[in-house]
């Protein structure tokens, strides 16, 4: 039987390569995807969900550069980090 805890580093460092230079051949869509209608979205079932939505994109661009992906993030912690260390709504 493999290891498992051995092959984990292997396995995390093929998808951290992944994530940085992408799959070979496969490029993501230049184009952006329209908005799915979220009235709809909150009334489909699980099954019917799946099929409307497919690849996942809720709508908008496939890909951001890294730039903008570090500002998110950065206003992400920065809010989440104000909650948490904030009055919890008192006062």
């Amino acid at each position: 039987m493999q290891d498992l805890r051995r092959s984990a580093p292997d396995v995390q460092q093929s998808f951290l390569e992944i994530v940085q230079k992408g799959m070979p051949g496969v490029g993501m869509p230049e184009t952006q995807r329209p908005m799915v209608d979220l009235a709809r979205v909150r009334v489909l079932d699980p099954v019917a969900l799946r099929t409307y939505i497919g690849d996942g994109n809720f709508g908008g661009r496939y890909q951001r550069p890294d730039e903008e992906m570090q500002a998110l993030w950065q206003t992400a912690v920065e809010e989440t980090r104000a909650l948490l260390t904030g009055s919890w709504g008192e006062g």
